[in-house]
């Protein structure tokens, strides 16, 4: 699903239970036929442009423990086993950096297609090159990766 750009869906259909049968044990859960656009018979070719640009964030983080509550709730387990304790001062440890800070952070997003469609009685076609640049959400602050997908459907 990741390689089907969301703009040359024409339609889908959601098959359950009896609908799904038909694909055995495979469609049990359900099945999603997705049909894409094709040129049409006896047309003008059309082209089209479509882009966007935006940004990509977590939506939510995790309530964690900084480093002073991490090393009072491990010296409480070592404790309750009767072992030495990993922290004996745990004033000095502070709180620790937040590594979900620094790894989540704001990456931009941009996709641009064009597609061109169109067909006689013999020959249709819908030929739509794409290409996606997605910085990655997650990375250090001085570390830039970018993933990069480029494709074709010729129909």
């Amino acid at each position: 699903m990741d390689l089907l750009n969301p703009s040359d869906i024409e339609s889908y259909t959601v098959l359950k239970d009896a609908q799904a049968a038909v694909y055995g044990a495979v469609g049990a859960n359900g099945v999603i036929l997705i049909t894409t656009k094709q040129g049409k018979k006896n047309s003008k070719t059309t082209v089209s442009f479509n882009s966007y640009t935006g940004f990509q964030e977590t939506t939510r983080k995790l309530n964690l423990l900084n480093a002073t509550e991490y090393a009072l709730l491990l010296n409480e387990s070592y404790a309750n086993a009767g072992l030495t304790l990993p922290y004996p001062n745990v004033s000095g440890l502070g709180i620790g950096t937040n590594w979900q800070d620094e790894v989540f952070q704001k990456a931009p997003i941009i996709n641009n297609d064009i597609s061109i469609s169109g067909g006689s009685e013999k020959l249709l076609i819908l030929l739509v090159p794409q290409k996606l640049n997605k910085m990655v959400l997650w990375g250090l602050k001085n570390l830039v990766l970018i993933e990069e997908q480029q494709g074709c459907l010729l129909v």
